[in-house]
This record gives C-alpha cells, sequence and structure tokens, in this order.
C-alpha cells in the first residue's frame, strides 16, 4: 500500500517531463538551413530514460492493482468465513437451548418424615434424651434420632406398656430399652432395633403375641437376646 502514498508524486514529475521533452522537440534548430538536408534523428538518453521511467511507473501501477485484487480478495474470504462461524455458533446455541428448555425437572426425592417430637415426653440424662412417654396415636411408630437437639439413646420404662402400637422401629443412636418397655403390647408383630443396642430391661416384652419379630443385625447383643428369651429374631 505503500506506493499508492507515492503514485501521484510519480505521476506529476512523469508528466511535466513529458512536456518538456515535447517542447524541446518542436523548437526549430537556428543552424538548420532551408534545403539542407536533414539526417534522420536518433533516439536520444532522454528518450530512453523517459520509456525505462513510465514502464517502471506502468509496473507500479499494475502491482498496486494485482495488490488491491488480493486484499478484496482476503477480505471476502475473511468475511464469509467469519459469517459462516457466527452462524454456526448460534446453531449451536440454538441447540443448546432447545435442549435446556426440553428437559424435563428431576424430581426431587423428598426426604422421610421425621416423627413427631410432640408424640413423646422425655428426661434429659447425660446431654441425651430417655423417652419416657408415648402420647401419639400411631400404631406403627418410628421413634426419632433425636428430640428438641438432643440424640435419643433410651427407652424408658413402662414406654410403651399394654398399648396398641403394632410395630415399633428404633434410630441407631438408641443403646437401651428400659423395664417392661414393651410389657402387655398384645398387638405388637415386630420392632426393629439397631446395632447399637446393648441393654434390655427386665420384662420388656412380656405379654407380646408370640409371633412378634425382633428385627437387628445378624451375631448382634439383640439376636443373643432374642435367642435367650425364646423370641423370634430375623437379621435384617
Amino acid at each position: 500500500m505503500r506506493y499508492l502514498k507515492a503514485l501521484p508524486f510519480a505521476l506529476v514529475c512523469l508528466l511535466i517531463f513529458s512536456f518538456c521533452t515535447a517542447c524541446g522537440d518542436k523548437q526549430p534548430n537556428d543552424t538548420e538551413q532551408p534545403g539542407q538536408n536533414v539526417q534522420a534523428q536518433q533516439p536520444s538518453v532522454s528518450d530512453d530514460v523517459y520509456r525505462e521511467q513510465l514502464a517502471y511507473y506502468e509496473k507500479m501501477v499494475n502491482d498496486l492493482q494485482n495488490e488491491i485484487l488480493v486484499l478484496k480478495q482476503q477480505h471476502y474470504v475473511d468475511t464469509f468465513a467469519y459469517k459462516q462461524t457466527i452462524a454456526q455458533l448460534e446453531a449451536q446455541l440454538g441447540a443448546l437451548d432447545t435442549d435446556v428448555m426440553a428437559k424435563p425437572e428431576q424430581p426431587t426425592e423428598s426426604p422421610e418424615p421425621e416423627p413427631p417430637a410432640a408424640a413423646f415426653t422425655y428426661e434429659i440424662k447425660n446431654g441425651t434424651a430417655t423417652l419416657t412417654a408415648y402420647t401419639g396415636t400411631e400404631a406403627d411408630v418410628i421413634i426419632p434420632a433425636e428430640i428438641d437437639g438432643y440424640a435419643v439413646t433410651a427407652l424408658g420404662d413402662n414406654l410403651f406398656k399394654d398399648s396398641d402400637v403394632t410395630g415399633v422401629t428404633l434410630p441407631a443412636s438408641v443403646t437401651s430399652i428400659g423395664w417392661f418397655a414393651f410389657y402387655g403390647c398384645g398387638s405388637l408383630q415386630k420392632v426393629t432395633m439397631g446395632d447399637a443396642v446393648s441393654v434390655i430391661g427386665y420384662a420388656a416384652f412380656d405379654g407380646c403375641p408370640k409371633s412378634m419379630v425382633i428385627c437387628g443385625a445378624a451375631g448382634s447383643y439383640v439376636e443373643k437376646y432374642a435367642m435367650s428369651y425364646g423370641l423370634q429374631f430375623r437379621a435384617q
């Protein structure tokens, strides 16, 4: 592109040089006499220089024209490639939007409902809760792992005595079951205990149906207790 800046000045010089050369050719020769034979003029040095300069400038113009053509072609190619890239990206973006809109929302799993703490009364011993009475009406009872921020670690004496519960599930935090805790529960069918249970009080299951099953871990204290008192046991 640097040739474009030099081209106007060069053309002006070329025109001035051509004009001066033409004027010099038309001036009469003072020494020439009428009738004198005029020898054929040979090309002068200035004519050769003129032709060389003219050819040089013509080559410059052609080179500049070719360079401009190449730049235009490259600009067209770059513009076309740019538009193609933008179109592809927009198509991909549209496909992503469609996938997001069409993707069904995954249902969230609802957590297991916590048993209401109000169904029990309790007392605090050594920083943990011992349940003292069941005040609820549900037949299938799930004992909470904590009440009011206190971990439930024990079922107190007479907790379900003579109640109509049919099933009781203890949390893993319970370690002991008090005296007569399930005494006289004539409808009780299943009690599920965790591995942490290591104490079961006197006559805890007296008066319960013979079909009642105690569920717990194989080889645990709970299994040994059931075997000792002739109660049905199911490993889980």
